[in-house]
């Protein structure tokens, strides 16, 4: 079972790498139609750069972080947490 609840984790992992790979081509290609169709408009492509998008934020490894401590746990493991002040 606790194999199971890897494998579960690491294809969620390769989703969303997927997910963020795809996300940041199409924010790259988004921007460079953006800049060529500015062409010499140099307040134009200022405001391609100040809108290009993010996939950073999109993703949380918070959430495979969690899902991982789950396993360990199950699996037997204990997982301790420390807050840094």
């Amino acid at each position: 079972m606790c194999f199971c609840s890897r494998t579960v984790s690491f294809k969620s992992i390769k989703t969303r790498a997927n997910w963020k790979r795809a996300c940041e081509k199409r924010m790259e290609t988004e921007y460079l139609v953006c800049i060529l169709s500015a062409k010499d408009n140099s307040q134009q492509q200022k405001k391609c750069s100040k809108n290009r998008g993010s996939c950073f934020n999109s993703i949380s490894n918070n959430n495979y972080q969690n899902e991982y401590n789950q396993c360990f746990e199950f699996c037997g493991g204990k997982v301790t947490k420390i807050v840094e002040e």
